[in-house]
């Protein structure tokens, strides 16, 4: 049962970014990569943020080179970037990739098709067995798959929350992003 509720969430994940992204691809590429008054910079910036997140906890609990930036993105230095958080003087999150809707979508439903297909490899047993990885900082940690995970999925539900916003703003208005979790169900 655990296992189907969390490629039930990935799923819905996936969604949830495919509705944004419908949205998103209304703003002209200077509404896209403006400066913003959020954490990431900009739209393109939170979305990367987003990728880069989910990406770098798919490494820890998959546990595998192969899932590591370093290997996916190989112009990027990871380790760097989430020293420097959104920026600090030098590299920000909107300049890690090129400023394109097209392919962040595609790199993010990349990601999202990852945890599906990974989660779906899992028994239910699996998820509440622990995990050992490092954070930024090189601390040690262990956690639950099914702690990990939730933590992910709320991530992302957070930071598309606040794309949806800043969209909607840039729209002038008009009907949000419809990404709530019973909005998904209704498309099953």
């Amino acid at each position: 049962m655990i296992k189907a509720h969390f490629v039930h969430m990935a799923r819905y994940n996936k969604w949830a970014y495919n509705v944004l992204f419908d949205k998103i691809h209304l703003l002209s590429s200077d509404e896209y990569g403006q400066q913003e008054q959020v954490f990431s910079y900009s739209i393109h910036g939170t979305l990367t943020h987003l990728l880069l997140a989910e990406n770098l906890w798919f490494s820890r609990i998959v546990q595998s080179e192969a899932h590591e930036l370093s290997q996916l993105y190989p112009d990027v230095n990871a380790n760097e970037l989430w020293k420097l958080g959104a920026s600090n003087g030098g590299l920000h999150w909107h300049q890690v990739f090129t400023c394109d809707k097209q392919l962040m979508q595609a790199k993010i439903l990349n990601q999202c098709d990852l945890w599906i297909e990974y989660l779906e490899t899992l028994s239910d047993s699996d998820f509440g067995n622990n995990f050992v990885y490092k954070d930024t900082k090189g601390t040690e940690h262990s956690r639950r798959l099914c702690d990990a995970l939730t933590h992910v999925f709320n991530h992302g539900t957070h930071h598309r929350g606040q794309i949806s916003c800043l969209v909607m703003q840039h729209l002038g208005g008009g009907q949000a992003p419809e990404m709530d979790f019973l909005y998904f169900l209704k498309t099953e």
